[in-house]
């Protein structure tokens, strides 16, 4: 045995300490360590979901509930979860992902997992402007399309679900189709649906068979309130007196009854049928009836299933041979006209209680004083009142218009004078949206459209021709719901067989459909339409030809019409100008306004362009003392001269007041100076109804940011008020004003106001200016740079080119009582910027444009109504149509037309129709 040498014991020991100082030793603790987790939610059954942990620590989640990964964390560490790998079919969102440990386990962590959905979308094309499509995908979700472009539905589809596309509701004078409508277990985003619209041709829904159906269809069709069609024709059916029958609108005709001529029973229905309050059709025959002879006619009822009971017979004193349709007052009782008899021969006026009780309100002398031989409605005006047309009699025994109360009471309204000139009315009256009363004529040439006042003013709006234009119109007009007036001719039109026609309340007149000649392998269209026409539910106007068909006996036929997008005039960089500012239609006809660049000096011009699109330079600004840049546009003066501003130029450089004759003598009128006129006007005038013109300036001025000015046309300038920067006040002005109905003048301005968003304000003649609405930059919108406009209502409507959103849409009273009417979001779907004043169109809705947005994020053109919902009708796409696009007018055609400042075949902006 060896012992050790006493000299390695300090050697060991150190050793010793050492190995212990370096851990190699026990008895310390172990730092604690935590698990990091959570919860998952919504994973689908058999699907999986991969976590990981600082892009490292891994886990499989199978199932629902709560997970851990398997290595754990120090107190302190940091903790950071993704999803490395998503379930299929579902999207997993981390939320609370990532901290820090801290002195305990994570669990707090939650992973929702959702089923992946895709939208469905696609283009539409082909559609006509101002035309709509109803389309839906798997039976709902109904998406309704007013424009060309690319639409999208609203619900999207869960993955590996299928979807189906149709279109339900056709546009009018079209037919759209569905390509790559459908698909089985979606996995992605559908943006191939396609929907191609084409022009529908006329239609023929129905031809009468002379025995059973009836023949010559005289009457006009009625849209009852099943959605069927009901009508007469005035021969034919099983006894050879006329038939009542209904028909569908994909063509099913049912006879409900037969006339049989007896006693018990009238013939000849001429007229067309009225539904009652009680849902009966009502009507009247020509001929039979319990009275002697051949009887005088009948007033008769029909239930919808077709149980007939004549109500009275006339027989003499009463009236002979009602020739019209009825109408039922707003009293519930019916009232009518004969064509004769009633003592006089001349004929009556009638009221019938819907149990039978006649009563003859007014018998017809066929004098000077008075008309006779009445062959059409009455219709009951909004003043509670009834009007109709006589064929004889009056002042120069052409005719008259006549009102009668429920009374009794008549008066003529008017007498027509020359049969060659205004022809006789035979046909009802209509009264138009505007509260005048619209009709036809017929006479020794062609035939009239007339309007005419309450107060008995006529006014012949279009003459027939006789030739492709049409001839003896002896239907009654009916309003479109786009305001336009529809008709038919008897003759006239390509083959002189008939027309079918829109004619504007301006008295533009457009043939929409030329009936077949004779013969013709068309003739199975139908001729000769003697009824009015009616609009049904899906927007085409329905009608009867009296002849004609397989047959020969008569047709029911289908029409449509719709407006289309048309370039009308493209600028380019030469001596016209370039970038159009804005248009006016003159007391002339012609379109009227300026270009804020280009001429022969290249700093604007003033136009005047034909409504056939033939363009004339009236005056090339020089940009010397005659101004230069117009960018607002021009007036027409009641003197008719035009007047406007220019921006720039004039004798202080600081923009012009001038007035251009209409053969294009240019006058400066005045000259902006920088105190106290104010400078750089952007807007352009509008006369007050002292004469004087107003506007403003966007700069200068006693308070350095704009004015509101009076100048008189012969050149005096007052400074009505001159905005200044504060909470209470706007400023710089950018848009003309507008004179209210109270006399006062109403603007904008681009800025200032309480939340220095731009104001809208009033403005009196004398000079007090009242904030009524400061922008707060929200959803409200901020920076208007349009001008506003009154509606009929009375209440004042503008726009706005910013906020939260994309710009906005408003109605405030001029009280300052402010609604918002629409935000604009600024996708595809709808527009943005909307820098344009708005119009008012004849049906009572909306126009103007945006500057962007749309399609192709380059402005659209909406509508709105006055309770806010709008509608995109056309997005502009750049240089075949223009972009930059300005203000709206309702041309006397009833089209809109409007110029944009770029695009066009050399990019310097058009003039477009709508």
């Amino acid at each position: 045995m060896h012992r050790l040498d006493s000299r390695l014991f300090p050697l060991v020991a150190v050793c010793f300490a050492s190995i212990t100082a370096c851990g190699g030793g026990g008895g310390g603790s172990p730092s604690p360590t935590y698990t990091v987790g959570g919860t998952v939610s919504g994973l689908a059954g058999g699907s999986m979901v991969v976590l990981q942990n600082m892009g490292t620590n891994s886990t499989t989640i199978s199932a629902n509930g709560a997970f851990t990964f398997s290595t754990q964390e120090a107190n302190n560490s940091h903790y950071a979860i993704t999803v490395l790998t998503q379930p299929t079919g579902q999207t997993c969102t981390v939320m609370g992902a990532s901290g820090s440990v801290n002195s305990a386990n994570v669990s707090s962590t939650s992973v929702v997992c959702a089923v992946n959905t895709y939208t469905i979308a696609g283009v539409v094309s082909g559609l006509n402007p101002a035309a709509q499509l109803t389309m839906q995908n798997n039976g709902g979700n109904s998406t309704i399309v007013k424009a060309n472009g690319a639409f999208m539905f609203s619900t999207p589809v869960d993955y590996g679900a299928n979807f189906a596309v149709s279109v339900t509701s056709q546009p009018p004078a079209e037919s759209c189709t569905v390509s790559g409508g459908s698909q089985s277990a979606v996995m992605a985003n559908v943006s191939n649906v396609g929907i191609a619209c084409s022009p529908a041709t006329e239609s023929i829904i129905h031809s009468f068979a002379p025995k059973l159906d009836g023949i010559g269809p005289a009457g006009n069709l009625i849209l009852a309130t099943d959605g069927n069609f009901y009508g007469t024709t005035s021969a034919g059916g099983q006894y050879g007196f006329g038939s009542v029958f209904k028909i569908t609108p994909q063509g099913i005709e049912t006879v409900l009854h037969s006339f049989s001529g007896r006693a018990a029973d009238g013939n000849e229905p001429l007229g067309g049928l009225v539904q009652g309050s009680d849902g009966n059709f009502y009507g009247t025959t020509f001929y039979g009836g319990s009275s002697v002879g051949a009887g005088g006619g009948t007033v008769f009822k029909i239930t919808p299933t077709g149980v007939e009971t004549v109500l009275h017979s006339f027989g003499g004193d009463d009236g002979i041979g009602p020739a019209a349709s009825l109408v039922q007052g707003s009293d519930g009782n019916f009232y009518g006209t004969t064509s004769y008899g009633g003592g006089t021969g001349g004929g009556t006026v009638f009221k019938i209680t819907p149990e039978g009780t006649e009563t003859v309100l007014h018998i017809f002398s066929g004098g000077p004083s008075d008309g006779g031989g009445s062959v059409s409605a009455l219709i009951q005006g909004s003043d509670g009142n009834f009007y109709g047309t006589t064929p004889m009699g009056g002042a120069s025994a052409y005719g008259t218009v006549f009102k009668i109360d429920p009374t009794g009471l008549e008066t003529i309204v008017f007498s027509f004078t020359d049969s060659d000139v205004e022809g006789q009315s035979i046909s009802a009256l209509v009264q138009g949206s505007d509260g005048n009363f619209y009709g036809t004529t017929v006479g020794r040439l062609s035939g009239t459209i007339f309007r005419l006042t309450p107060a008995g003013v006529e006014t012949t709006l279009y003459t027939f021709t006789g030739g492709a234009d049409g001839g003896s119109p002896q239907s009654s007009l009916i309003q479109g719901r786009d305001g336009n007036f529809y008709g038919t001719t008897q003759y006239g039109g390509t083959g002189n067989t008939g027309t079918v026609y829109m004619v504007t309340a301006g008295g533009i007149e457009t043939v929409l459909h030329s009936f077949a000649a004779v013969p013709d392998a068309a003739i199975s269209n139908g001729t000769m339409p003697k009824a009015a026409l009616v609009q049904g539910n899906d927007g085409s106007f329905y009608g009867t030809a009296s002849v004609g068909g397989l047959t020969g006996a008569g047709t029911v036929f289908q029409i449509t019409t719709a407006r289309t997008y048309t370039v009308f005039y493209q600028f380019d960089s030469g001596p016209e100008g370039a970038q159009p500012t804005g248009l006016i239609q003159a007391s002339d006809g012609n379109f009227y306004g300026a270009t804020t660049v280009g001429g022969t000096s290249g700093n604007g011009t003033v136009f005047k362009m034909t409504p056939a699109g033939a363009e004339t330079v009236l005056y090339c600004f020089a940009g010397g003392t005659d101004g230069a840049s117009p960018i607002g546009g021009v007036i027409e003066g009641s003197d008719g001269n035009f007047y406007g501003t220019t921006s720039s130029g004039g004798a202080n450089g600081y923009g012009t007041v001038y007035k251009i004759s209409p053969v294009g003598v240019e006058t400066v009128i005045h000259s902006f100076s920088l105190t106290p006129d104010g400078i750089y006007p952007k807007a352009g005038l509008v006369e007050g109804s002292d004469g004087n013109f107003y506007g403003t300036t966007s700069d200068g001025g006693a308070g350095v940011y704009g004015t509101a000015y009076r100048v008189t046309p012969s050149g005096t300038m007052t400074v009505l008020y001159a905005f200044a920067q504060g909470s209470a006040d706007g400023k710089v002005p950018w848009a003309a004003l507008i004179q209210g109905a109270d006399g006062n003048f109403y603007g904008t301005t681009l800025g200032g106001g309480a939340s220095n968003q731009g104001t809208v304000f009033s403005l009196t003649p004398s000079g007090t200016e009242t904030v009524l609405y400061s922008f707060t930059g929200q959803a409200d919108g901020s920076q208007p740079v349009s001008a506003l406009l009154q509606a009929s209502d009375g209440t004042l409507y503008g726009t706005s080119s910013g906020g939260s959103g994309a710009g906005s849409v408003f109605k405030i009273t001029t009280h300052g009582d402010f609604t918002l009417l629409h935000a604009f979001v600024g996708d595809s779907a709808d527009g943005s910027s909307a820098s344009a004043a708005l119009v008012q169109g004849n049906d009572g809705n909306l126009y103007s444009t945006t500057q962007k947005g749309g399609a192709f994020n380059l402005g659209t053109l909406f509508e709105v109504t006055q309770s806010g919902t709008e509608t995109v009708l056309y997005s502009f796409g750049g240089p075949g149509d223009g972009a930059s696009v300005g203000s709206l007018i309702v041309g006397s055609d009833g089209e809109f037309y409007g110029t944009t400042a770029t695009g066009g075949s050399s990019n310097e902006g058009v003039i477009f129709r709508y």
